[in-house]
């Protein structure tokens, strides 16, 4: 393995959503991405797009932005080592949201190809990557429900 593969791996196991990943399969993931930088207000995502794969923020912050009537409403901000682009790896529709960098990011990027291939060619890790897909939308459904919850109290 390379040094460039030895710190995506180093990088994985620290995202809590990798937790359960032996670490040959984090070799696999780690080897799959690619290492993508966007310069500070670059549009990473635009709503309405195909996917572009997902990402993990490895350096910076993003804002996830949504285009109404009225102009844009921010959704939020996303850090070191959130996720986004998951959703259009299971389900191939276009992007619900836009994603900007609000400063300067470092992103490891599964393509919706790699990801496919996975899944057909090495069921482990293929398993492991639904099970963190499962994991990061299960963490958004409750901290939407909960939110909704207690803003109602």
């Amino acid at each position: 393995m390379n040094q460039q593969v030895d710190e995506r791996v180093a990088f994985l196991r620290q995202v809590p959503f990798f937790k359960d990943m032996l670490m040959k399969e984090l070799e696999v993931v780690g080897l799959r991405c690619r290492l993508k930088t966007y310069v500070q207000d670059s549009i990473i995502f635009s709503e309405g797009m195909p996917g572009k794969g997902l990402h993990i923020l490895r350096k910076g912050v993003v804002v996830v932005v949504k285009r109404l009537h009225s102009g844009e409403k921010v959704m939020g901000r996303l850090k070191e080592p959130d996720m986004f682009g998951e959703i259009s790896l299971l389900d191939r529709a276009p992007i619900s949201a836009s994603v900007r960098a609000a400063e300067d990011c470092e992103c490891l990027v599964m393509e919706q190809e790699v990801f496919d291939e996975l899944l057909s060619n090495d069921p482990v890790v293929g398993t492991q990557l639904l099970l963190v897909i499962g994991r990061v939308l299960a963490h958004l459904i409750r901290r939407g429900n909960a939110q909704d919850f207690y803003g109602a109290l």
